[in-house]
């Protein structure tokens, strides 16, 4: 489903509503990634659920300052949710008929594409899904060489990780988030 999702939609006969698909299907990546099986459900809680377990690289990417539902809701969430939260809500307009306008789908702060950041938010899920993280263990610092080793594969390892969530911080409502 990811890989569907990930396949823009181009040429000629391309329109607004193919990037509706394309975000429905994302949405439905996500949802089959966390589907707990037969008895199971797959729904917007748990995917914020597994997106909140990512391990963060970047302090920032973990704070939670943003809400995730109509207003008077004091739940926060950390950024990566808030730009799920903003696909999950263009799928349903999308889908079930609503209005749609092209505004809905860019970040004003930012004045990015919604749609452009469905992969990189896919990554992250995937990173807490699998789980993506560095577990080699720390060489001893006595020893320069192996600790510059280790160091260097370190930070080549989250170098990916820290891309993507740059990335993600990119997306404003307003030029203050």
């Amino acid at each position: 489903m990811a890989h569907q999702a990930s396949l823009l939609p181009a040429g000629s006969d391309a329109t607004f509503y193919d990037i509706g698909r394309s975000i429905a299907l994302w949405v439905s990546a996500f949802e089959i990634l966390i589907h707990p099986g037969t008895n199971g459900r797959a729904d917007l809680r748990k995917v914020f659920d597994l997106i909140e377990r990512v391990p963060w690289a970047l302090r920032l990417s973990g704070f939670r300052r943003f809400s995730t539902c109509p207003k008077g809701c004091k739940s926060r969430r950390t950024r990566a949710s808030w730009i799920y939260w903003h696909l999950y809500k263009a799928r349903n307009d999308f889908l079930h008929g609503n209005p749609v306008s092209r505004k809905a789908l860019v970040f004003v702060g930012s004045k990015r594409n919604l749609f452009d950041y469905a992969g990189p938010l896919y990554r992250l899920a995937l990173t807490a899904f699998l789980p993506l993280t560095f577990t080699k263990p720390i060489r001893r610092r006595q020893n320069a060489v192996e600790f510059g080793e280790y160091m260097a594969d370190r930070i080549n390892f989250l170098s990916y990780q820290r891309a993507i969530e740059e990335g993600i911080l990119t997306a404003r409502q307003k030029p203050t988030d």
